[in-house]
C-alpha cells in the first residue's frame, strides 16, 4: 500500500507539467531499468514517459544505456555481439515501434529487444525460439507473418472438416432410421398372430 501512496504522490507531484494532456485516457506506472516512468495513453492512442520522481518527459535511451539494460537482463555466459536501434520492429520481435535489438555471441545466439523509452526487455529471442516458432506455425497451419488463426488454409481446412462432420450427422440419421425400420418389420413378423 505504501509504494501505490507513493507513486500517487509522485503522480501529483507531476500535475502541472502532464496538465496539457486533456485527453488521457490511462495512465500506468512502471518500475523499469530507468527507474519508474509514469506511461500516458491519450484517446487517440499516443503516448508518452515522464519520470515519475522529477516529472520531466522522458527521452528516448543512448547507445550506452542500451548496452547496460542488455547486460542487465541477459543471462546467460556469452557476451554481447552488437546493439543497434531499429525503427521497424523486425517480425520475430512480435511487437510494434521502434526498439533496440541487442545480440549476444552464445551458442543459442540469444537476442534482446529492448524498449527506447524505458529499457524493459520487450522479447527475447534464439534459435531454439527460431526451431520452435518453425513447428509451432506448421502446428497452427500459418506459415505467414501474422499470429492470426484466419489464414486461408485454417478456413479451408475447418470448413472441410465442418462438411464432413454435418454429412456423418444425416448419414447417421439415415442409417439409425433405416435399422430401426428393419427391427419393427422384423419383431412384426416374429410375433404370433392372433
Amino acid at each position: 500500500m505504501q509504494a501505490g501512496a507513493s507513486a500517487l504522490s509522485a503522480f501529483r507531484r507531476m500535475g502541472s507539467k502532464i496538465a496539457c494532456h486533456t485527453d488521457l485516457n490511462e495512465a500506468t506506472l512502471k518500475n523499469t531499468p530507468r527507474g519508474p516512468i509514469w506511461v500516458l495513453k491519450a484517446r487517440g492512442g499516443s503516448e508518452s514517459w515522464w519520470n515519475a520522481y522529477t516529472g520531466e518527459n522522458v527521452d528516448e535511451i543512448s547507445l550506452a544505456d542500451a548496452r547496460r539494460y542488455a547486460l542487465m537482463s541477459y543471462k546467460g555466459s556469452g557476451r554481447l555481439q552488437a546493439v543497434d536501434y531499429q525503427e521497424t520492429a523486425p517480425e520475430e520481435a512480435q511487437v510494434g515501434g521502434p526498439l533496440w535489438r541487442a545480440s549476444f555471441a552464445d551458442k543459442e545466439h540469444s537476442r534482446l529487444y529492448l524498449d527506447p523509452f524505458t529499457g524493459e526487455v520487450l522479447s527475447r529471442r534464439s534459435d531454439l525460439w527460431d526451431f520452435y516458432d518453425f513447428f509451432y506455425k506448421i502446428h497452427i497451419m500459418n506459415l505467414g507473418a501474422s499470429r492470426s488463426y484466419n489464414h486461408p488454409l485454417i478456413v479451408v481446412a475447418a470448413s472441410a472438416t465442418l462438411l464432413i462432420v454435418v454429412t456423418g450427422i444425416v448419414i447417421l440419421f439415415y442409417r439409425l432410421a433405416k435399422d430401426l425400420k428393419r427391427l419393427l418389420t422384423k419383431r412384426r413378423a416374429s410375433r404370433p398372430a392372433t
